[in-house]
């Protein structure tokens, strides 16, 4: 009897580890950035490490009007990405490592239902920018604008 209510409680001091540590997930990442095209600066989250972007912005109800979140790459590649777990409609905008727009994405909708579609830009890229549905056509974003990126 006692066994098990040992038992129980280790199991219950687990569970509610793994619920606090999930809980992180929808935090803000800590290393943030701009991303700059002609006069219009995008502040960023910046995900750099294969966690940060296999999580990117999932399970985020809202993003900032003027907020996104550059995903950078060790290589260039044809990278892909998928609206699982999102919840709000992004543009997606792919760079080279030059920082010229390759592609954009736009309006792409959550992924309500599985599998969900994989978006992947026609030519290679070091860089991927996520901002709100719409904003890449209110500031007039174009394949061939260059970007400024700076972060920490």
């Amino acid at each position: 009897m006692m066994k098990n209510k040992q038992m129980m409680y280790v199991f219950g001091v687990m569970f509610l580890v793994l619920i606090l540590s999930s809980c992180g997930v929808t935090s803000k990442l800590d290393r943030r950035g701009t991303v700059c095209f002609k006069n219009n600066c995008i502040d960023v989250e910046v995900a750099t490490n294969f966690r940060d972007r296999s999580i990117g912005l999932q399970y985020r109800n809202s993003l900032g009007k003027n907020d996104g979140m550059l995903f950078v790459f060790e290589e260039s590649a044809f990278q892909g990405f998928w609206m699982k777990e999102t919840f709000i409609p992004l543009d997606i905008i792919w760079l080279d490592k030059s920082k010229e727009i390759v592609h954009i994405k736009r309006r792409v909708q959550p992924c309500e239902q599985e599998p969900c579609k994989i978006y992947k830009s026609p030519k290679i890229a070091k860089y991927v920018l996520e901002i709100n549905s719409g904003y890449a056509d209110t500031l007039g974003l174009m394949e061939g604008d260059i970007a400024v990126i700076d972060y920490e």
